[in-house]
Order: structure tokens, then C-alpha cells, then sequence
């Protein structure tokens, strides 16, 4: 499952990227979720999701100017989410995509699931990034 939204955030694109390169910074936008440091790139990840305590480990896979891919994996799901930013008038244009894969049999199950709820998923990425946005 695919899911996309976009901002103008009034900062320049490298204070930016390095805002979103902090993911400690995600902690603020989502009371639902909460995240530790556990080495170069890699945090502990705790977060509820429909209700249920899942716990897993984010990974910074990608860090270039202009792209910032983080990864994690629980319960067979894959998450994947990405940080595109480009320089604009008056600061930086942000797209994040927020991509689910399930890799074993529970995953794939789990996928039905969210399918189902995409709609507002969609709604709550949307959320998200907006107060991202505010506070970058």
C-alpha cells in the first residue's frame, strides 16, 4: 500500500533535512509512538497501532541532500517512509510517501487489514506531516 501527501514548509531545505534527519522530532506529531536510540541510524520504535503494542526497530537507510528514506519491520510488515524536499520560494516543497509491504504470512494478513482503513490512514499521514510542517 502506497500512501502520499505534500507541504510547503516555510524553512530551507537543509534545516530542513536536518530536522527530519532527528527522528526524534517524530515523537512530537504522534503520541502513539516513542523511539530511543539504539546505534548509528537505528532507533527502538515502540507505537500502538490499531490498539495493539507493536514494537520494532527504525532504520535511517538513506541520507543524501534532498532524500531521507527511514525503514522498519514488525509483525511482518514493512514500513517504509520517505523524505523528499526541494528548495522553493519561501522555503522548502516536502512529499513523503509512507509505503506498507507485508513479508511473511502474518504481514500479508495485517495488509488486509490496513487496506481496508486507507482512507484514513491517508487522512492521519496527512495530519502528520502538517504538524511536522509547523514545528520544522
Amino acid at each position: 500500500m502506497h500512501l502520499t501527501t505534500e507541504t510547503h514548509v516555510a524553512r530551507e531545505a537543509d534545516a530542513l533535512q536536518s530536522y527530519l534527519a532527528e527522528p526524534a522530532n517524530f515523537d512530537a506529531v504522534s503520541k502513539d509512538m516513542s523511539l530511543t536510540p539504539a546505534g548509528d541510524d537505528r532507533w527502538d520504535l515502540q507505537a500502538e497501532v490499531q490498539g495493539m503494542q507493536t514494537e520494532g526497530t527504525l532504520t535511517r537507510v538513506e541520507n543524501v541532500p534532498g532524500r531521507l528514506v527511514y525503514l522498519t519491520e514488525a509483525q511482518g510488515l514493512a514500513v517504509t517512509l520517505g523524505f523528499d524536499i526541494a528548495e522553493a520560494s519561501g522555503g522548502s516543497d516536502l512529499k513523503v510517501a509512507l509505503d506498507f509491504e507485508g513479508r511473511s504470512i502474518k504481514g500479508k494478513m495485517l495488509m488486509t487489514g490496513l487496506k481496508m482503513m486507507e482512507a484514513k490512514m491517508q487522512s492521519g499521514l496527512e495530519r502528520m506531516v502538517a504538524k511536522l510542517a509547523q514545528r520544522a
